[in-house]
């Protein structure tokens, strides 16, 4: 069997986003919507490899065949009757290869396996051991669609090897067998596996098996752990254990890891659907007698040279991190977290020091952020250290230098600031449609992945002081007045409320319609200055928008450095709800439209979707907006039964030509302004206020 694939560069969709901010706003007809709101050689983009004497892509024609076919049995993860191990070879990496949407949508499992073949590998150093499933098609059409399979890659050679039958990837035993099949039947002198698929980090862990229940189609980190213990890995550890797969760069992965490899490949971001380039194969068949940090260097340099070298191609910039953590490492990484944690408690018998604690919680870089559709809180542990020096010195110098030594190589692309290679847990914005926050559901599931003792036992008593961050609008600080300034809006918080006050955020809303009490929230920036209890908002009556109508926009991330600043907005993209991508930066002054990233995860899973979809002429594009309701005294009874805060939609427009956004000047209707605090208040509990609205109508 045979089969010609020409490559074409499908991308998915980079999984999850991005952080608050600027301004947006709303025109037009809505019509009302019943959802919920919700280091050292490290940094750079320049990359030194080369694709001298490599394939072009379309150049590849990858020739599906049948070997001597063996059944593996899930129950029997030993025992691999009438199979012959081949002759042993210097190295042998295992491809976990769970093709769910990813394949069956864009190709990009295919897609890979041709950039495995194009890299020319030595194929006398190399076994190239991938097992496939998880998808309900495959676009190299000879690949079992309904089975779970092994392959070996030899050139452009796929050679069947053996079949597992209807397992599921989602099955730790599956995992176990495979592993053990590849170390068998493939001796090598060093091994190493990479996950293939979606990420959720250390909550959600790892894949979505597209052909399993929803109930059961991810393994939890745990699960890995189990799967690799009772595997050859716990008896010779890999050289590495990589994830071509979003968020799962956690220091909790890497502690449950760090028995089974001597590194961790994995993204703190959510990674671009098209993953890794694997071209670097070819090197590492070419220093199979050398430490893997080589061969790894080039995994992550070529990773995010292609996010960059695609900042001005179809979509914009991918927001692309990869680190290389080196797990004999982890252990003193753990430790100062867990120091830090157990210090942390503190904070809990003295409000200054939590204010202190808070105001560097809210600073600290985050990843997984979807904004007001919900949060992986996933916080940069580099930074988290740094952020945090001024509450405990000791501790976060202790654990900024742990990290800076653990990990060993790490780079991102432009749009990416404050990223060191590692994140941890620590749920910060309590969601407002559950009660209690986030802590309390996740709580079980993150207390089984991680052993840092005094990290976990200060989150459960942290996350219990979170109260929703979303206040009802009509419950502002009488006492805290928002006024018109020069150049913008000012409030001036008592000396009380100053001391309690951990953030503050600038936010303007509009009318829904003509004498309605809701409001429509246009723009959240955190872009205050503040001086005492004074705090300052520049806005010059101008917000972003797109073919005339205003658009709510959140800032995502701003790099001083490269001057990239990309944000998203929540929208329905040909009846598909979305966060739309844009990016500002010298070429487009005011924002840009780059593509759009779903919301939900594969197949009702809870890991992060990667796939990309792109924004292009005819497609229906619906922009959501988030609507509050401010009441006047008096009409609280006018609406009784009636929803307090509702998402509403916007007029559903064509697109055309063009993807610019446009600065324009807010109309005639009434706008209200007012500054969102965030405060520890003086019983320790975290909460959000907003000050007295301030009314605003242009002339």
């Amino acid at each position: 069997m045979e089969k010609s694939f020409k490559m074409r560069k499908f991308f998915k969709l980079l999984c999850v986003v991005m952080m608050f901010v600027l301004s947006l706003s709303v025109t037009g007809c809505f019509d009302d919507d019943d959802e919920k709101e919700p280091a050292s050689s490290n940094s750079g983009s320049s990359a030194s490899f080369s694709n001298k004497g490599m394939k072009e892509l379309e150049e590849v024609k990858i020739k599906v065949r049948e070997g001597k076919v063996v059944t593996l049995n899930n129950q029997n993860p030993r025992n691999f009757r009438g199979a012959q191990p081949v002759a042993k070879k210097p190295f042998t990496l295992m491809v976990y290869m769970c093709g769910t949407d990813l394949e069956e949508e864009t190709s990009a499992a295919s897609n890979d396996i041709i950039e495995m073949a194009a890299s020319k590998f030595k194929g006398d150093k190399l076994n190239v051991v991938i097992l496939t499933g998880g998808t309900k098609k495959w676009h190299i059409k000879d690949i079992e669609r309904n089975t779970t399979n092994i392959y070996t890659l030899e050139g452009e050679n796929l050679i069947r090897q053996a079949t597992f039958g209807r397992q599921l990837l989602s099955d730790p035993r599956t995992l176990t067998t495979f592993v053990n099949y590849a170390a068998t039947m493939y001796p090598s002198d060093k091994y190493a596996l990479v996950f293939w698929d979606h990420g959720g980090g250390p909550v959600w862990g790892y894949g979505v098996d597209g052909m399993a229940k929803p109930e059961k189609n991810s393994l939890f980190v745990p699960e890995l752990k189990a799967a690799l213990a009772n595997s050859a890995l716990a008896q010779k550890k890999a050289e590495f254990i990589g994830f071509d797969a979003c968020l799962m760069a956690t220091v909790e992965t890497a502690q449950q890891l760090q028995d089974f490899a001597k590194y961790m490949v994995a993204s703190e971001e959510v990674e671009p659907g098209f993953g890794w380039d694997w071209r670097w194969l070819r090197t590492l068949s070419e220093n199979t007698d050398k430490d893997a940090l080589i061969s790894l260097k080039e995994t992550v340099d070529r990773f995010v040279a292609f996010c960059e070298e695609n900042s001005s191609w179809l979509f914009g910039d991918f927001d692309g991190t990869l680190s290389v953590t080196d797990l004999r490492k982890i252990g003193p990484v753990a430790t100062a977290l867990n120091d830090m944690g157990k210090e942390a408690n503190g904070i809990f018998s003295s409000h200054k020091k939590a204010v202190t604690f808070e105001k560097g919680r809210a600073k600290t870089k985050s990843f997984g952020d979807l904004g007001d559709d919900g949060n992986f809180d996933l916080v940069d542990l580099g930074d988290y250290a740094e952020k945090l020096h001024k509450a405990f010195p000791n501790q976060a110098e202790t654990l900024r230098k742990a990290v800076a030594d653990a990990v060993v190589y790490t780079k991102n692309s432009s749009s990416v600031s404050y990223a060191t290679g590692l994140t941890t847990y620590f749920p910060y914005n309590a969601s407002f449609n559950e009660a209690q926050g986030t802590w309390p559901v996740y709580a079980s599931l993150y207390k089984n992945v991680s052993a840092i003792a005094g990290h976990t036992s200060f989150l459960t008593r942290f996350c219990q002081c979170l109260i929703p961050d979303n206040p009802a609008a009509g419950q502002h600080k009488k006492r805290a007045g928002t006024k018109a300034a020069k150049g913008g809006v000012e409030v001036v918080l008592p000396a009380e409320d100053e001391a309690q006050a951990i953030e503050a955020k600038f936010v303007l809303w509009r009318e829904l319609e003509p004498g309605s009490d809701y409001f429509v929230r246009l723009l959240v920036d955190k872009d205050v200055e503040s001086e005492g209890g004074k705090y300052n908002a520049k806005f010059d009556g101008k917000l972003m928008s797109f073919q005339d109508e205003f658009i709510y926009v959140r800032e995502k991330d701003r790099n001083e450095k490269t001057g990239v600043v990309t944000y998203d907005s929540p929208a329905y993209l040909n009846g598909i709800k979305v966060r739309v991508l844009i990016r500002k930066d010298a070429k487009n002054k005011d924002g840009k439209i780059v593509g759009a990233l779903r919301v939900n995860g594969p197949q009702g899973s809870k890991v992060s979707s990667k796939d990309i979809m792109q924004v292009k002429k005819g497609d229906k594009l619906q922009f959501r907006y988030w609507a509050n309701l401010w009441t006047k005294p008096g009409d609280e009874a006018k609406y009784a039964g009636q929803p307090t805060h509702k998402w509403v939609k916007g007029k559903e427009l064509t697109v055309g030509d063009s993807l610019t956004l446009k600065k324009k000047a807010v109309g005639k209707e009434l706008y209200l302004a007012t500054f969102w605090i965030k405060e520890m208040n003086a019983d320790m509990k975290i909460s959000n206020y907003y000050t007295q609205k301030l009314e605003m109508r242009r002339k």
